[in-house]
């Protein structure tokens, strides 16, 4: 019995923690003219930064906005507050609508741009889905400081040669602090072994 309880307290003490989000749209299906933006469901698009092209939502020169709220899940303490995260995986469904989608980028608002070949290289007028990896990008320490000061969500950008329908991004650590409801129920199962153990002798 004593080795059994050891066993669950071990794997308290390596549970993972996974926090998850998804921001979901479709191809504007209106455009007008900058500093105007226009909202597609959770994206909302302006005149991109680098580009000429005064007309938003036509997926050319537009910069794209949306943001990840991971604030109310149960893993978020344990993300922000644990170890280093191993798993920072973002999907993203483009369309690339210019020729110039060879210099589009995605990033974390606060931090560096990610050039990744995998959307620089995608075919123009193809829906294409793509998984990076941002911690090929980013440390563990930068995404976490990131999800501190924005109090549980991540403000997300992408520019500027593309549409882009569906992102998605997941966190993982799992090496985290086991939840309170777990320690609660290896303490239960301790109390019950040492009942156990009282009534043999």
């Amino acid at each position: 019995m004593r080795f059994f309880v050891l066993l669950a307290l071990c794997a308290a003490a390596a549970s993972a923690a996974t926090i998850s989000d998804v921001a979901t749209g479709a191809v504007p299906s209106t455009t007008v003219a900058a500093p105007g933006a226009v909202t597609a469901g959770d994206f909302t698009y302006f005149k991109g930064r680098y580009g000429g092209n005064d007309t938003v939502g036509e997926g050319v020169d537009d910069e794209i906005h949306w943001v990840f709220d991971f604030s109310g899940q149960p893993g978020l303490g344990a993300i922000t507050n644990g170890a280093a995260l191993t798993a920072a995986t973002l999907r993203l469904k483009l369309t690339p609508t210019d020729f110039w989608i060879i210099t589009d980028t995605v990033w974390i608002d606060g931090l560096p741009e990610i050039s990744s070949p995998l959307i620089q290289s995608l075919t123009v007028g193809a829906a294409a889905d793509i998984t990076v990896n941002l911690l090929d990008y980013y440390t563990s320490a930068q995404i976490q400081t990131a999800l501190k000061a924005g109090n549980g969500k991540l403000n997300m950008l992408f520019q500027d040669d593309a549409t882009l329908t569906y992102a998605a991004l997941t966190l993982t650590n799992p090496t985290a602090v086991p939840e309170p409801a777990t320690l609660g129920v290896a303490a239960a199962a301790l109390a019950a072994t040492a009942l156990v153990l009282r009534k043999r002798r």
